[in-house]
């Protein structure tokens, strides 16, 4: 069951009310996860890496 697919289902208003408030606290709140406060990992972070990631292969191929 999707829960964007609410509407469809045949559940009751307080199960419906539930899943309506959880997709809106994942819609609005960022993932983050911590090493002990050391590193955060979030979204910014991990797309940073595969930016780094993808321009270092790039430079390799165009030494190549």
């Amino acid at each position: 069951m999707l829960i964007t697919d609410i509407h469809n289902r045949n559940l009751d208003s307080r199960t419906k009310e539930e899943l309506r408030l959880f997709l809106n606290q994942a819609c609005n709140h960022s993932i983050e996860f911590t090493t002990f406060d050391f590193l955060t990992l979030n979204t910014h972070l991990i797309t940073s890496a595969i930016v780094a990631g993808t321009t270092y292969i790039v430079i390799l191929l165009q030494f190549r």
